[in-house]
């Protein structure tokens, strides 16, 4: 096989564990009633569900915009279109103490710039689509992460969805680090309110 034929080869179709440079602006959301349909939130705070004689909002907030890394993970089908599972990839380190996170280093295999965190707690459903290019054929990887990487990241999707489906498990507030906690949850206020909530605190210890 000559080097021009290899050049004209299409990328594969993804894998488990595999990274993607994405712009997720199409993602298969699911409303609190249960209905599921895809949504293009460019530009959007929230959405209205899709299903008809349903009043139900769904914010899409949590999903960084623009493009980011994702690590592919797997494929489902949802009535007549499939969706792609993925967990999203940042560089900011804000969250990275926390056990919901896992860092994933640059190299050659994984083909990242930088160190990046993988949000677990952030593992997204998105249309399959946007692994496609405009030709509909696949687009190419940046990397991937070895087997024992996507072990972890497994063990630690078991654990948060444990979580969101209200189980009794304690493994998170075992394994984060309360200093960060409070500095994360204080960050979301403004100054007036930090003081009053230090100032309850400390009426609390008296």
């Amino acid at each position: 096989m000559t080097a021009v034929q290899r050049s004209n080869r299409q990328p594969p179709q993804p894998r488990k564990g595999w990274i993607y440079k994405i712009d997720p602006k199409q993602l298969v959301l699911e409303c609190s009633k249960g209905h599921f349909y895809k949504y293009d939130i460019s530009g959007s705070s929230t959405v209205s569900c899709a299903e008809p004689n349903c009043s139900e909002k769904i914010n899409p907030s949590r999903i960084e915009r623009g493009l980011h890394p994702y690590i592919f993970w797997s494929v489902s089908n949802i009535d007549i279109f499939p969706i792609a599972y993925a967990i999203p990839l940042t560089s900011k380190d804000t969250f990275a103490p926390l056990p919901s996170t896992y860092p994933i280093r640059a190299n050659q295999n994984t083909g990242l710039s930088c160190l990046s965190y993988a949000l677990v707690n952030q593992f997204v459903t998105i249309d399959i689509e946007c692994f496609k290019d405009t030709n509909n054929h696949w687009i190419k990887r940046l990397g991937g992460i070895s087997k024992d990487l996507i072990n972890v990241l497994e063990e630690r999707l078991k654990r948060c969805l444990d979580i969101a489906n209200n189980s009794v498990n304690d493994w998170f507030i075992e394994d984060s680090d309360p200093e960060l906690i409070s500095k994360l949850i204080i960050s979301k206020f403004n100054q007036s309110q930090r003081t009053q909530i230090i100032e309850g605190l400390i009426d609390s210890l008296d």
